[in-house]
């Protein structure tokens, strides 16, 4: 049954919407389907195609799928891909919430971007503000100590 959704999603894979490319490579990511080399192909130059549509959900959860394929698998992600899912990512990182900043920052290192254009300073930028609902008041330690080692990996 997966082998026949996986096929129809090579077919339809160029229609689909940020939230149907996240939830597609998030999927495959957990159930451990890194082996259709066709199918990342098709979803990594849709995320690349429409990165400029995800939300910091979408981001955040597009980058761990890449990277838990590329740690697991030994695959390389698309650079093309990444760098437009960076480049959003710096876009929305004002409005990330501590989970999507320590997951961003865990899958870039996970990645082995030494990320340029700003990415890491806006998610920095992110993580360190304080307030009313910021992310330092909402990150547990553990998420700090993601945050610490990523930045200290991609910086």
């Amino acid at each position: 049954m997966l082998a026949a959704l996986e096929r129809r999603a090579e077919d339809i894979g160029d229609e689909f919407k940020s939230q149907e490319v996240a939830n597609a490579l998030w999927a495959l990511a957990k159930l451990g389907r890194w082996n259709n080399e066709c199918l990342l192909g098709v979803l990594e130059k849709r995320a690349q195609a429409i990165a400029q549509t995800f939300n910091s959900r979408e981001v955040s959860n597009t980058l761990w799928a890449m990277a838990k394929i590329s740690q697991v698998s030994g695959r390389k992600a698309g650079d093309g891909a990444l760098r437009a899912l960076e480049h959003r990512a710096r876009n929305m990182a004002s409005v990330m919430n501590s989970v999507e900043v320590s997951n961003t920052l865990v899958s870039l290192a996970t990645l082995g971007r030494h990320t340029q254009h700003g990415v890491l300073q806006a998610l920095e930028a992110r993580a360190g503000t304080c307030g009313r609902g910021s992310v330092c008041r909402l990150c547990f330690p553990c998420r700090w100590c993601a945050c610490a080692c990523a930045c200290a990996c991609v910086g």
